[in-house]
């Protein structure tokens, strides 16, 4: 997210809040953490990205409250539009959520995430399936940013309960059953006679076109090095599970 973005989106929330604060003239707690960040936005360059250390103070600022803070204050009011303006540029807020829902908001989990954006939908999807399974501690989301394109693969190993429902999870278990279909298919032609037609075609191929061929049956939400995961781990599964029914 460009750094410019960001001044712009805090500049009109502030501009709110100054709009309707009416006689108060001492900024509150987190009214004031979010002047800093803006003047602290400002030293930097316009067109450069924020990094995730630069990210960091303003996803906590939407999570940590000050204790003097009434529910349905301005202060709360005004943050409460600028979060979803803000983690729409970063994508990030569904693993947030939950982090925070088990106390296991960190500058380090956030920070990692930040780092590994482009795994962040899976890596959401993943922290939902152990949180699920009541298996969400730091010592499994640790697991889970260490290799963010098997997330979802590391979270079904370790006992996570998968939503169907949802975009990510549902497109990871299309792409197993996809693959599974080609593969069974695929081992099948290669013990069968062979004949013409589309399966002895289908059982020349080699793995790689068959893994060509998997990674394309998603709606494509995952990531490509999640797609290519899943596909390499759905021949390790299938294959020995195959080849064990079949002796």
């Amino acid at each position: 997210m460009k750094i410019n973005e960001l001044t712009r989106l805090l500049r009109a929330t502030l501009q709110d809040y100054d709009r309707r604060k009416g006689e108060v003239r001492e900024d509150p707690p987190r009214i004031a953490r979010l002047r800093r960040i803006l003047a602290e936005y400002l030293k930097a360059g316009e067109e450069q990205d924020a990094t995730p250390a630069e990210l960091w103070p303003l996803v906590q600022l939407f999570y940590y409250r000050d204790p003097s803070e009434q529910a349905g204050s301005l202060t709360g009011s005004v943050l409460d539009q600028l979060k979803p303006a803000f983690f729409k540029q970063i994508r990030i807020e569904p693993a947030v959520d939950v982090l925070a829902r088990n106390q296991l908001l960190s500058a380090e989990n956030v920070t990692a995430i930040l780092k590994q954006a482009q795994y962040a939908a899976g890596i959401s999807s993943a922290i939902k399936t152990l949180a699920r399974g009541h298996i969400l501690n730091q010592a499994n989301v640790d697991r889970l940013l260490a290799t963010p394109n098997e997330a979802l693969l590391i979270a079904r190993n370790l006992g996570g309960r998968f939503e169907r429902h949802d975009p990510v999870t549902r497109d990871f278990l299309a792409i197993r059953q996809a693959t599974l279909g080609i593969i069974l298919a695929a081992q099948a032609s290669r013990r069968a006679p062979k004949q013409t037609g589309a399966g002895k075609s289908l059982g020349d191929l080699p793995y790689e076109l068959l893994l060509e061929i998997a990674k394309r049956t998603g709606s494509g939400k995952l990531d490509q090095a999640s797609v290519d995961t899943t596909a390499r781990q759905t021949v390790a599964d299938d294959d020995a599970r195959t080849f064990t029914c079949t002796k």
